[in-house]
């Protein structure tokens, strides 16, 4: 009996083992051929683009998550490099998706590799991928060795922040109400804070990230929850335990490299009364917004992120700011470097005003709420302040805020909104500098792939409703190009699309030889594109395919009609003759009549002008046998 419980237990161990070999799921080495390889000082990180001194990083497209993410599988969503002497040659440094969905975090480069967040691959005990899962990994920049795989968390909505201190990359992440920390360099884990009940001292309250560790090195502020008390092990399961909770609490920065948390502001002013309360409403554009209640009594104030990681900028008047419109304390709002100018958007307009004091007198209107998806920031060009933004159609475009005459459009096309922001990238030195604004292009031309357009391009005008006014205001179309590499099936979609369309003149072909002339402009580059598909054509849906076999066969067609061109002038057969379309007309009748019988004739018919077919029915009455 006990060597038959053995052997059962033996089974059982062979089979656990077989299933913890299933659900790991090593990366192992990436074989890319990656010739860009002198990337120079890394300038700045974060985003869908991170730039260095000769490259800039960026995120192919915006991927899937479910999509195959086997290291070597994904090219839209994964991480490409270009040169910035020449933007079109672009290579995949690593073929991850990079589809977390944490748009304050994005690229990270250091040391010659990339830092990301990606879905695991890793297989539960059913052998099903855990794609909802995220897994952390840094890969060579120069595509080779093997990839380190760090740790895996539960979500690819989970906040995170991958930054450099001491010359060590850290990965903090907030989970399960905890805020986790680890060190790459180490392989080690540590919880830097957390919601506690059983802690002395304080615990977690709320935690808020910043946008970007380069504010003195902090990644998160948050309050804590003070006890007066020690916890008591032994009574807290007994009825009625309760732990005594200050009138006040506190506020502690979290700064890379160092987890134990930096008491930045404390609300305790004596036991019994007076003692103050803080809570973080908003970091956004450079500021700490918070609410402080004294006695029953809340104001709000702001504190720059520059001053606001060290304890007595937070008791100093001059470095914290009372913000009386504390309505306008929202991220949909926008400060310019200064909360004395602000850019709200209210319920009927957009307008510049001060957060500092009462505004009804001060509000500058700049643009209609209806105008206006979302701020993105205020830049200077040329001397003039522009402010930039997402319009209705979902397009990037900048408003001068001097004379606030004209809305200019930036992108040739609608923008991903709610990924990250666009980023603007000088390539180039002295004269020859140029400033691109580099945005994700979700238009069913672009399908959410990354382009760019030059800030100097020429603005053009259009009057888009023929009521002889311009009404439309755009950066010239052309100069809008796209980085990276496209996936074949999105290539093929995009041709289709064009086909799809390609609009005839109206009256038909060969009513207007201007505009058949636009139209054959813009055909042969469809032609072109739909060439160049190559052996990937049949990615394109057939019905596009038979629309330029129609337009072919049209064209055929027209060329034809036209050698009976003049026909309509002559007045009997006789003078028919002697102007030699009876010949003219015996060398296209054979034509004709298999056209007339060819079972696309009705389709190919419907795209031809009747001024055309008029001269065959001139030639037949002329010429009936």
């Amino acid at each position: 009996m006990k060597k038959l419980l053995a052997k059962i237990v033996c089974a059982m161990l062979v089979l656990v083992l077989g299933i913890a070999t299933l659900s790991g799921c090593s990366e192992g080495s990436w074989s890319g051929k990656v010739t860009l390889k002198n990337s120079g000082e890394v300038w700045s990180n974060g985003g869908f683009i991170a730039e260095t001194e000769n490259y800039i990083y960026f995120i192919n497209g915006l991927g899937v998550s479910t999509s195959n993410n086997k290291m070597g599988e994904p090219l839209k969503g994964a991480l490409m490099v270009a040169d910035k002497n020449d933007l079109s040659n672009s290579e995949i440094v690593v073929p991850k998706l990079m589809v977390a969905s944490d748009y304050n975090m994005g690229v990270f480069i250091d040391g010659g590799y990339a830092y990301y967040g990606t879905p695991s691959v890793e297989k539960n005990s059913y052998g099903t991928v855990s794609k909802s899962k995220m897994m952390f990994m840094r890969t060579k920049l120069d595509g080779s060795g093997k990839t380190d795989e760090f740790f895996t968390i539960n979500a690819l909505s989970t906040e995170y922040r991958i930054v450099k201190a001491d010359n060590t990359v850290y990965i903090y992440y907030f989970e399960n109400n905890a805020l986790y920390c680890y060190n790459t360099a180490k392989d080690t884990k540590s919880t830097v804070i957390k919601m506690d009940k059983t802690a002395n001292g304080y615990t977690l309250d709320a935690l808020t990230f910043v946008s970007s560790s380069d504010y003195n090195g902090v990644v998160a502020y948050f309050t804590a929850t003070v006890y007066t008390d020690k916890y008591d092990k032994d009574n807290a399961d007994k009825a009625g335990y309760e732990r005594t909770v200050a009138t006040y609490n506190e506020v502690y920065a979290v700064i890379a490299g160092n987890n134990t948390p930096k008491r930045v502001a404390t609300g305790q002013i004596n036991q019994e009364k007076y003692n103050e309360k803080f809570q973080i409403s908003l970091i956004h554009n450079g500021y700490l917004f918070y609410s402080k209640t004294t006695n029953g009594t809340t104001k709000y104030y702001a504190i720059s992120l520059a001053d606001a990681s060290e304890p007595a900028n937070w008791s100093e008047k001059t470095k914290n700011t009372e913000i009386i419109n504390k309505d306008y304390i929202k991220s949909t709002n926008l400060f310019n470097g200064s909360l004395d100018k602000v850019y709200v958007v209210g319920e009927t307009n957009v307008y510049e005003t001060t957060a500092l004091t009462k505004d009804a007198m001060t509000k500058k209107p700049i643009l209609t709420k209806d105008d206006v998806l979302k701020l993105l920031f205020v830049r200077t060009e040329g001397g003039v302040e522009y402010l930039y933004y997402y319009n209705e159609s979902s397009e990037i475009a900048k408003i001068n805020l001097e004379t606030l005459e004209k809305e200019i459009r930036v992108s040739d096309a609608s923008v991903e909104t709610s990924w990250y922001m666009p980023k603007i990238i000088t390539v180039g030195q002295g004269d020859d500098a140029k400033d691109y604004i580099f945005y994700c292009d979700s238009s069913l031309l672009g399908k959410s792939y990354i382009e760019y357009i030059d800030l100097a391009s020429e603005v053009e005008e259009k009057d888009t409703d023929e009521d002889g006014k311009t009404d439309l205001y755009f950066l010239k179309e052309e100069n809008a190009k796209k980085i990276g590499k496209m996936a074949d099936s999105d290539r093929a979609d995009i041709v289709s699309e064009k086909i799809d369309k390609l609009y005839l003149p109206e009256g038909g072909l060969g009513d207007d030889a201007e505009k058949d002339a636009e139209f054959m402009e813009e055909y042969n580059k469809v032609l072109d594109e739909y060439n160049a598909l190559g052996s990937i054509k049949g990615k394109v849906k057939n019905i596009q395919e038979d629309k330029l076999a129609y337009i072919k066969k049209a064209l055929e067609v027209i060329e034809k009609y036209k050698e009976l061109d003049g026909i309509m002038v002559c007045v009997d057969t006789e003078e028919a003759k002697a102007l030699g379309f009876d010949v003219k007309y015996q060398a296209v009748k054979d034509y004709f009549k298999k056209f007339k019988n060819s079972s696309n004739r009705e389709v190919v018919d419907d795209l031809i002008a009747d001024n055309l077919k008029a001269y065959l029915t001139k030639a037949e009455e002329l010429f009936n046998d």
